[in-house]
């Protein structure tokens, strides 16, 4: 990969970049609005993880319905087996 000639920048252009770094700098983040980023990152967090726990909780209780509908599964029927009886213990 040859190496491309650098562009010198003009008086223009420098002055074309300070403008947006001070306009930047005045869209930055107060105090006020790093809090409502990171509550937002909290909650946000909070909702994910709580998503995700409900849907594994429906994706393995689908799972064992399904495999229940069959009398016997080979390799894994003794496992099965057990889980059913713990669950109907309680």
């Amino acid at each position: 990969m040859a190496d491309k000639p650098v562009k010198e920048l003009s008086n223009k252009d420098y002055a074309k970049l300070g403008e947006l770094l001070v306009s930047l700098g005045q869209l930055g983040l107060t105090e006020k609005s790093k809090q409502r980023m990171m509550r937002y990152a909290f909650l946000k967090g909070v909702v994910n993880g709580i998503g995700s726990v409900l849907g594994a909780t429906v994706a393995v209780a689908l799972l064992l319905w399904v495999l229940s509908i069959f009398d016997s599964v080979p390799l894994i029927g003794g496992f099965l087996d057990s889980i059913e009886a713990t669950i109907e213990r309680r």
